[in-house]
């Protein structure tokens, strides 16, 4: 999941670069679901993007639309407030914004129930937040999951916490309507660190991300 990286290579390749600023994005972040076969989006809705671009880093942000309306394009005094867990809120100071742009993707997805979904709502999510990301504008791409220790066996690390028996995801529900997602990540961003994330699911595909770092590595990377 190096995306930041696979990013600059196709920059080096000719990227066409968005506007300067503040656009609709030209990209469609439904496609996104095509990777997640188990979701889907709720009947008369779609999703759209803005996306910020100020000549080297670009930050993407999706909304969920209904499927006759289209994204307004961005006017003075447009911009977007980020929440604690990374959920774009628009905010203007001239216009009124539409109600019927909404961020809480998780509230308009759909899946077939499995274990599996709940998983891929995580990671999709993830993935979804970063959409139209690149260089700075990127956190969690630089993110690879573990499901294995042989992943990270080079690295001397300091562990924080015990260190995992068994690295592989683990999907449960606690109650009616009430399921929990564990895994774990690698990421050398500003320092190597090993992460345990813990989503708790209590509507649906919507979750409240719980995130902590169990492990500290030698080095890491900035860009």
């Amino acid at each position: 999941m190096r995306k930041a990286r696979r990013v600059s290579r196709h920059i080096d390749k000719g990227f066409e670069a968005p506007p300067v600023g503040w656009s609709v994005a030209s990209y469609d972040p439904n496609a996104l679901l095509d990777a997640f076969p188990s979701l889907r989006m709720r009947n008369g809705f779609q999703m759209a993007g803005y996306q910020f671009y100020d000549g080297a880093n670009a930050s993407g942000f999706v909304f969920a639309i209904p499927e006759d309306q289209c994204l307004p394009a961005p006017h003075e005094g447009f911009g977007l407030e980020l929440s604690a867990n990374g959920i774009a809120t628009l905010s203007s100071k001239d216009e009124p914004t539409p109600e019927w742009i909404r961020p809480d993707i998780g509230s308009f997805l759909e899946g077939d129930g499995s274990p599996l979904s709940f998983f891929q709502a995580a990671i999709f999510i993830r993935e979804l937040q970063e959409m139209g990301s690149f260089w700075h504008g990127c956190s969690w791409s630089t993110h690879e999951v573990i499901t294995s220790a042989t992943q990270i066996a080079k690295q001397k690390w300091e562990w924080k916490e015990t260190q995992p028996g068994d690295w592989r995801p683990v999907v449960c529900q606690i109650s009616a309507g009430l399921w929990q997602v564990v895994f774990y990540s690698h990421t050398g961003l500003g320092r190597e660190q090993i992460v345990i994330h813990k989503d708790t699911f209590t509507e649906g595909y919507q979750f409240d991300p719980d995130e902590e770092v169990i492990a500290l590595g030698e080095g890491g990377y900035v860009f």
